[in-house]
């Protein structure tokens, strides 16, 4: 019952969203795929804001505990603060911003994804590899 109510809500907001795309129907669009896309919008800042939290308390311990490479969790907390406040402070259209999000932003995700392949590609390999001959 804990995983089926899930998916099927997920099921049945899918489902919503594509009849939304494909074939506009007024009362669905308005109100029913309206109100899955609020409270998606809600369950993602959420999300956010532990993910955010949960970062936070980590990598604090991790420095006040002085553990190995501490420093790197102070790059991290450091730049976590600063492009979320930036954009606070000054508008997305600001230089600043732009350049932190063209010229770092832009580059790391770019690492991600490429790390990422790397690691897709390793485990594909270790998955298919043949161990005997039989």
């Amino acid at each position: 019952m804990r995983r089926e109510v899930p998916i099927a809500v997920t099921f049945v907001a899918g489902i919503l969203f594509l009849l939304d795309y494909f074939i506009k129907i007024p009362y669905v669009s308005e109100n029913v795929v309206g109100q899955f896309l609020d409270w998606a919008i809600i369950i993602a800042a959420f999300a956010l804001i532990l993910g955010a939290a949960n970062l936070l308390r980590i990598h604090i311990q991790k420095i006040i505990k002085g553990k190995k490479e501490w420093w790197n969790s102070v790059i991290l907390l450091v730049a976590m603060f600063v492009m979320a406040i930036i954009p606070i402070i000054w508008t997305q259209q600001n230089a600043v911003y732009t350049f932190l999000f063209k010229h770092i932003f832009e580059n790391l995700n770019g690492t991600m994804f490429a790390l990422l392949a790397f690691y897709i590609a390793s485990a594909a390999y270790r998955a298919f590899r043949i161990r005997t001959k039989e």
